[in-house]
């Protein structure tokens, strides 16, 4: 990647000379030399570059043997990929409103593109709805999923891996809001669609999994919570190991909250030690809830000396 990067900004000053500064070739440089950035895990040189793809595709110059309809077809899709990724890259920052605005971005040109009951559009009203239910806007998170589920329902029909990932999407949703039976019957719909489609040490069940302990820590089932935690971390940890070990992280703090209720602080604490040590070396918004976790155990501990250290 690092090569490539080196090519593509070499290559950019030429191309702006023979095609014009709005040219959608020159949006198409910008659009990969971002990924670029992002694959070296750059973020900052790959939103920077990411917009400027962007500012490029949303206003193309239409000089180009091809028509102009074509043309501004192709800069419409290349868009559409484009807030995409930039929507991703925040999501992975944990910057979850920048991402939500991009992913809005996103449905609103795939909207445009494909109509509403296309695949692409699914997955879009997903993207939204997700970062909806991060940012707390639980009733917004859940119409957006249940359109993402029912343009999967039509097009895929009910017994496919896509289906069964709305349906957990729409159940994460759904116990926010703490109706834990609907909730509990798209889970467990979900979980046979899975064990018909895939292995069990397959990376969807550890999402699944996850959603089951969210399920049951809501119900104050800590027990039940605890086991299904654990299965998602290890096969989480089966998969990917270190490579993926944020996802494993943030797992490990919504386990703690087990811990917390069931009173064993000192196992709560060990784990979101471990996790700060990771978020120092790989930076996250969620170091700061982590932080102030930490703090409030030792300060229930009456450990204020240390309690101040992770304020």
């Amino acid at each position: 990647y690092n090569n490539a990067v080196i090519y593509y900004e070499k290559n950019l000053p030429n191309d702006q000379k023979n095609y014009g500064l709005n040219h959608i070739y020159i949006g198409n440089d910008y659009f990969f030399i971002g990924l670029c950035y992002l694959s070296l895990a750059k973020y900052d040189e790959a939103i920077s570059n990411l917009k400027k793809a962007l500012e490029v595709f949303e206003s193309p110059n239409i000089k180009s043997d091809k028509s102009i309809e074509e043309t501004k077809e192709n800069a419409a899709r290349f868009a559409s990929d484009t807030v995409l990724d930039i929507g991703y890259i925040y999501e992975q920052l944990g910057e979850y409103t920048n991402a939500l605005f991009y992913y809005q971005k996103e449905l609103s040109f795939n909207l445009k593109i494909y109509g509403e009951n296309h695949l692409k559009t699914s997955n879009a009203y997903s993207s939204v709805g997700l970062m909806n239910l991060r940012c707390g806007n639980y009733q917004e998170a859940i119409q957006e999923l249940n359109k993402a589920m029912e343009i999967r329902r039509s097009t895929l029909g009910e017994n496919s891996l896509e289906f069964a990932q709305s349906l957990i999407n729409l159940a994460d949703a759904i116990i926010c809001t703490e109706n834990y039976l609907n909730a509990l019957e798209l889970l467990e719909k979900a979980e046979n669609i899975y064990h018909a489609l895939l292995k069990s040490d397959d990376i969807n069940f550890a999402y699944l999994y996850q959603s089951f302990a969210d399920y049951y820590r809501q119900n104050a089932t800590f027990n039940q919570a605890l086991n299904y935690g654990y299965k998602a971390i290890e096969i989480f940890d089966k998969n990917y190991g270190d490579d993926n070990y944020a996802s494993i992280a943030v797992y490990l703090v919504s386990i703690t909250n087990c811990y917390l209720a069931m009173g064993d602080d000192s196992r709560a604490l060990a784990i979101l030690l471990k996790c700060k040590n990771f978020y120092e070396t790989n930076p996250h918004q969620n170091i700061t809830n982590v932080l102030s976790r930490i703090s409030d155990i030792y300060t229930n501990k009456g450990d204020y000396e240390n309690a101040i250290i992770y304020c």
